[in-house]
């Protein structure tokens, strides 16, 4: 599953993003890579966010994945330790289908 998250991931996106979160402990994916490529800030409550989803996915035995990450963002997800909780970029091969996990 690909994920692609835009703008301002902060507390004041919380609300609209409780049906992504839905969706992705709803979906057979064991795989999510989130397309960070259009994300502007990201404060406490979107790493938050990402790690809820992190810890969703996990618990099916999947991981997450993170793309075309910005400067700005990459600092962030780094200083925050998030990116090491995710599997590297070039590790991404062919898309996954549902019940398979992230290529490593």
């Amino acid at each position: 599953m690909r994920v692609r998250l835009a703008g301002r991931i902060d507390y004041t996106a919380l609300a609209a993003m409780r049906p992504l979160l839905r969706h992705v402990e709803e979906s057979a994916s064991l795989c999510v890579r989130f397309d960070l490529s259009a994300v502007e800030f990201m404060d406490s409550c979107g790493i938050g966010l990402l790690l809820a989803m992190r810890n969703t996915v996990r618990e099916k035995g999947g991981s997450i994945g993170f793309e075309n990450l910005t400067p700005r963002v990459r600092r962030i997800l780094e200083r925050s330790g998030v990116a090491a909780l995710a599997a590297p970029e070039q590790s991404w091969s062919a898309p996954s289908w549902p019940g398979q996990p992230c290529a490593a």
